[in-house]
């Protein structure tokens, strides 16, 4: 089986092999099970570093448990594979931070420089970025990454999130407000 690329929106086509490697994992081929959760892991275990800090491991070790045994009832005329696995480490993220019934860990400072496109920022604007990410209400912090970081579109972030795509956007919205409200009096000061 060759190697596969990810799809990064549902506009780009598939990379030849991929629907393969799918149709493998959904049958049970526990080597293509392999190969997919390594083409999505990057972006599954960022979600989850964003929404659980440190406990994204435990929450990712569990949500690939969940991912393989209901791998096999998945249809992919029903839906994209990209979008129903970010739905499945979302919904054990919201479960570990119920279950902490505390607000999330900080953003850990190395999944930041993800975020950060152009290596000429300073420290003390990444730090800044760090922060104000941090203020976000876990909500808004979770869109922001999917659309902001993933490159969701507002379809997919709602069908990861369960909810309309008008409270992405209005999530979004509020988001990139109280972003820029705190990045500019950081750099007023």
């Amino acid at each position: 089986m060759q190697a596969a690329k990810i799809p990064m929106s549902e506009s780009e086509p598939e990379p030849i092999g991929y629907p393969a490697v799918v149709r493998a994992a959904t049958a049970g081929d526990h080597a293509a099970f392999e190969q997919l959760m390594r083409l999505h892991d990057h972006s599954l275990r960022l979600l989850a570093r964003r929404m659980v800090g440190n406990s994204a491991n435990d929450v990712l070790q569990d949500s690939y448990l969940k991912i393989f045994a209901k791998l096999p009832a998945f249809r992919p005329d029903e839906g994209s594979l990209r979008v129903w696995l970010h739905r499945v480490v979302y919904r054990s993220c919201l479960d570990e931070l119920r279950r902490r019934r505390r607000t999330p860990d900080p953003v850990p400072a190395d999944t930041i420089a993800d975020a950060v496109a152009d290596p000429t920022l300073t420290i003390d604007l990444a730090d800044a970025m760090r922060n104000a990410l941090e203020r976000l209400s876990p909500e808004r912090r979770t869109v922001v990454v999917l659309v902001a970081v993933l490159g969701f579109d507002y379809r997919d972030a709602s069908e990861v999130l369960g909810v309309p795509e008008g409270t992405v956007a209005s999530r979004m919205s509020s988001a990139r407000r109280q972003l820029r409200e705190a990045l500019t009096n950081e750099f007023e000061e």
